[in-house]
């Protein structure tokens, strides 16, 4: 059952290649990683975990969709969106040719075979238009519908033939189910993380893994021991070196490549400075890109934060389901 999967994260595009916080041009850095990624050996599908556009215009989605077009047709790798906090389903959906209504939650479902394992991607909405924090809400029910579906309903063509492998499944949101890294990420962390743990472990199938970007650091967790994969963004890189009470980024850019065996799931992070390729011009490598105070982290958090946030709060959860979620964001590569 090996699957090899691309995860890009939290590119933040912008129309006409307009540079992000004033500063980065995400548009060349995800042509950069593209031309690495495609010196690696191929992967199965190319994932990406939201955030994709920081203005939400249909350029940014376009050339997105563009640039990532000739690796995932020389792969023959399908491409996997999931709608992130900074990113207009309307305009999303429209300019990549997704399903559903212009406003509704950005849920898909896309089916694969490797060799002779049958996997189903599953891209659920965990974005609240207008805010930052996550919120998955009646997409649990659907999440469970399409990961416990076994003989494969979903799939093109009709249902499996007798003898057909079973069907694995990776879930892909942008809000990861894991503790936060920073306060003001605890605001913007995904709210109804313990009601979907508290469905992994009570459904007759669970996904063999949750991917998932926002945090804007590399990690790894697990909720209700399901192995959680949070990959790097491409747009910066949170720093911790102030304290979780502030929030600041450095310019580091970096994907990961995901490998899903029967045995283990590993996360391989390429960091584009280290030399795979050439940043755009005008990057200096690790260069902070911005430092809010922990006064400005509260005002960003009671504006986009989940209801009821206040900046004491811890930042992993507590209530029901949360014993089934790790207290701790684990930065790393290390396989699980």
């Amino acid at each position: 059952m090996n699957l090899r999967i691309l995860h890009l994260s939290d590119t933040h595009l912008r129309a006409e290649r307009a540079p992000h916080y004033g500063k980065i041009d995400t548009s060349g850095l995800l042509e950069a990683a593209v031309a690495t990624a495609g010196k690696l050996a191929p992967c199965h599908a190319i994932v990406v975990s939201g955030d994709i556009s920081d203005d939400g215009t249909p350029e940014s989605y376009t050339f997105a969709a563009h640039t990532l077009a000739p690796l995932a047709q020389r792969w023959d790798a399908p491409v996997i969106w999931a709608c992130g906090n900074h990113d207009l389903r309307a305009a999303m959906r429209e300019a990549l040719d997704l399903p559903g209504a212009p406003l509704d939650p950005i849920f898909s479902i896309t089916d694969i075979t490797v060799g002779k394992a049958r996997w189903r991607f599953v891209a659920a909405d965990s974005s609240v238009p207008g805010r930052g924090f996550g919120y998955l809400g009646d997409q649990i029910h659907r999440i469970e519908d399409a990961v416990t579906d076994v003989d494969g309903a979903h799939t093109v063509g009709g249902a499996p033939t007798a003898g057909e492998a079973p069907l694995h499944s990776v879930l892909v949101l942008h809000h990861p189910p894991l503790a936060a890294p920073t306060v003001l990420h605890g605001a913007l962390r995904l709210m109804d993380a313990p009601r979907l743990a508290q469905g992994l472990q009570s459904w007759e199938v669970a996904p063999a893994v949750v991917l998932a970007g926002h945090y804007h650091l590399a990690g790894r967790g697990r909720a209700a021991g399901v192995p959680v994969v949070v990959g790097p963004a491409l747009a910066n890189e949170t720093t911790l070196g102030r304290g979780p009470e502030w929030e600041s980024a450095r310019a580091r850019s970096a994907f990961s490549v995901v490998q899903i065996s029967a045995a283990s799931v590993q996360q391989d992070i390429t960091y584009l400075e280290d030399g795979a390729a050439a940043l755009p011009s005008g990057i200096e490598p690790g260069e902070e890109i911005f430092a809010y105070s922990p006064e400005e982290v509260v005002a960003i958090g009671r504006r986009a934060g989940r209801p009821g946030w206040s900046p004491s709060d811890p930042l992993a959860w507590d209530g029901p389901g949360s014993y089934l979620l790790e207290n701790t964001f684990d930065t790393g590569s290390k396989g699980q």
